[in-house]
């Protein structure tokens, strides 16, 4: 399988991030990124998890299907 170059639907961590910048809090470095990071995490209910693991096949197969294209995720 070739991969595409930049290919962020197949990124299953990038759903994570979402939820940590939708924290009203900004971190303002690397230390306060990392309590963020960690807080979230540790809050984040299984069941997200699952989910984004669960969801990684259909990524999968919209990405070949679109040759390496955009998908919506």
């Amino acid at each position: 399988m070739d991969r595409p170059p930049y290919s962020p639907g197949l990124n299953p961590i990038k759903n994570y991030w979402r939820t940590v910048w939708a924290r009203q809090r900004i971190p303002c470095n690397e230390k306060e990124l990392i309590a963020l990071a960690r807080e979230v995490w540790e809050g984040l209910p299984w069941r997200h998890i699952y989910m984004y693991i669960n969801d990684m096949p259909e990524h999968i197969t919209t990405c070949l299907r679109r040759n390496g294209g955009p998908t919506r995720w």
